[in-house]
């Protein structure tokens, strides 16, 4: 006999099992609906109470939206790029003309990144004081040189100070099989510190 809502049941005994785990399912389920019929009567008694003022909002965190932009570079470091400046022009080509922490120097094309392929720059320098120094000399050895007064530099070893009677003169050739960075040439007599190793 199982007594199933008051009314006893003559119930074979190998339905016994399924039985009992019915009424346990039956029991969780009404409790979970019971539970969640509490939580939702307390958040709108508790929005209703805040909407009415008698309870103060609760806090809410707002993470800052990250904004992201361009860095604004630190006084005192500003780079200039031209095609003039210290006593330095570039007559025609890519090179370009840095001005940085009142000196001037003459760059590459792309430089510190690897210069491009059948590249041409003419450079001028003028005023009396006109020692070039290079603190960066990386180029294909051979095929991509510098020329000054008729002598031409390649490859990583850098050109000793001299000072230039004419032009000077950048080429890179067709074909550029090792990643080079390029050079930079300053003017000493613009403003132009003893470079490190440079004597």
């Amino acid at each position: 006999k199982i007594p199933l809502c008051g009314i006893k049941l003559y119930i074979p005994i190998a339905l016994t099992p399924a039985i009992r785990m019915v009424r346990c399912i039956s029991a969780i389920l009404l409790a979970a609906s019971f539970y969640f019929t509490l939580a939702s009567a307390s958040n709108a008694t508790e929005q209703q109470a805040v909407s009415d003022g008698a309870l103060p909002p609760s806090r809410i965190r707002i993470t800052p939206k990250r904004v992201v932009g361009r860095r604004k570079s630190p006084k005192g470091k500003k780079r200039k790029l031209s095609k003039k400046g210290g006593g330095w022009t570039v007559e025609s080509g890519a090179c370009m003309v840095e001005k940085n922490f009142g000196t001037a120097c003459v760059l590459s094309p792309n430089y510190p990144r690897q210069y491009g392929n059948k590249q041409k720059c003419v450079i001028s320098l003028k005023g009396r004081k006109k020692t070039v120094v290079f603190s960066q000399f990386d180029t294909e050895t051979w095929f991509d040189t510098l020329t000054i007064d008729g002598v031409k530099f390649s490859g990583n070893k850098r050109p000793k100070p001299c000072r230039p009677k004419k032009n000077i003169v950048w080429s890179s050739d067709f074909w550029n099989l090792d990643k080079k960075k390029g050079w930079k040439m300053c003017n000493r007599g613009g403003g132009m510190p003893k470079l490190l190793g440079v004597k």
